[in-house]
């Protein structure tokens, strides 16, 4: 942002938690245009856990709803133009959020007590113009954001979104300013597997009401929709919601993490000392401020338990403990953790030296696996192209 803007208009906002939004609010009634920069100008933590995800969008939904209330907002004074005011309006969250759990509720709705949700439509009416809409939403998303923009996976993560927030959308309504600032947890990971149980109990019933009421309904005697009409709609209605259920679900379930800290795919030459051997060659895969993984150059190079000293070039030796000796390669901990010059030295490494270690878009497959993951085994790293060589 620009200093002579943010003077205009005497200083960012904090009326709102939101700020960002409210700063845009304010800077185009001051006349001034805001552009999107593609460039990315610093790296940050993403949420970490589901937990953490949650207090982030439960912040930004009820700081969106804040504007509302606010001179500076979308819908008081003047100084912008129509278009703005709905652009900057909190659809998203005032709306589509609680749509959401509203879609995955008329199914079981419609099967169980035989509620309709369009009046004196034929079934093949609501086939022919809503399955061409949902396709062409689905290409477009395909279309504009490429490999991230992807229909049915992104949809699940939206149901546990939903789920989450539609009581705050509903209590911001109410009382914008009646709930507390809560920074999104950082670097606070404990290595244990966590399920958020609320969630995963209340798709499992959703999921169990959907599919038994289209057995009830299509596979027995005791129906409880006589319209026939409306079937096939309910039917490809409630296969979708089950399969973005399906994978919400899968979502609840939050596999540890073995590293406490950042790692940095690094490939360059290090070496090992310990007791039993004079030294070993090895080529490090990756590093953080608590440990590295890494390949031997000859076979069995140390032991699991072994207590070593990792010399690393550009950045000091380090005393560690091997934690994993196998096929896969070697892991090791600082024992005990840098600290001082020997720890600003890695910053220096990891942080100053170019070293890229933000997320890349992965294929559908490798998400998959991912997801599949989370019910089995612990969540691995991922290994990614473009590393540092010495």
């Amino acid at each position: 942002m620009r200093r002579k803007a943010i003077d205009v208009i005497d200083g960012i906002p904090v009326q709102s938690i939101t700020e960002d939004i409210l700063t845009t609010l304010e800077m185009l009634r001051a006349g001034y245009k805001t552009r999107y920069l593609n460039e990315r100008l610093s790296i940050g933590l993403a949420a970490e856990t589901l937990e953490a995800f949650y207090v982030q969008r439960q912040r930004w939904c009820q700081g969106g709803i804040q504007t509302l209330f606010l001179r500076a907002g979308p819908l008081i004074g003047s100084g912008m133009t129509l278009m703005q005011r709905i652009l900057l309006f909190p659809i998203y969250w005032v709306f589509h959020v609680p749509a959401r759990l509203l879609i995955l509720l008329i199914p079981v709705l419609y099967f169980w007590f035989g509620l309709e949700p369009l009046e004196n439509v034929r079934g093949f009416e609501v086939l022919y113009w809503q399955v061409p809409m949902l396709l062409t939403g689905w290409a477009s998303s395909l279309f504009y954001f490429g490999r991230n923009g992807m229909p049915i996976l992104n949809d699940g993560a939206a149901v546990l979104v939903s789920l989450k927030l539609t009581p705050i959308t509903f209590s911001s309504l109410i009382r914008p300013f009646g709930r507390l600032f809560r920074v999104t947890p950082k670097g606070s990971l404990s290595g244990k597997t966590t399920i958020s149980v609320a969630e995963a109990i209340i798709l499992a019933t959703l999921i169990a009401l959907s599919l038994g009421g289209l057995w009830v309904n299509v596979g027995s005697d005791s129906r409880i929709v006589e319209d026939d009409a409306f079937l096939a709609v309910g039917g490809f209605w409630t296969a979708a919601n089950v399969l973005m259920m399906t994978i919400a679900f899968l979502m609840c379930f939050e596999s540890s993490i073995r590293r406490a800290q950042e790692r940095f795919p690094v490939a360059t030459l290090a070496m090992l000392r310990s007791e039993d051997i004079s030294h070993a060659s090895v080529i490090t895969e990756d590093i953080s401020l608590t440990g590295a993984s890494m390949t031997c150059i000859r076979e069995n190079c140390v032991q699991k338990g072994d207590v070593a000293y990792m010399e690393i070039p550009d950045a000091g030796s380090y005393r560690a403990r091997v934690v994993r000796a196998d096929e896969g390669g070697v892991g090791i901990v600082f024992d005990p953790e840098p600290e001082g010059e020997a720890r600003e030295q890695l910053i220096r490494l990891l942080y100053t030296s170019g070293i890229d270690n933000a997320a890349h878009v992965g294929d559908t497959f490798s998400l998959l696996r991912g997801l599949a993951n989370r019910l089995w085994g612990e969540r691995q790293g991922v290994r990614r192209q473009g590393v540092r060589t010495p």
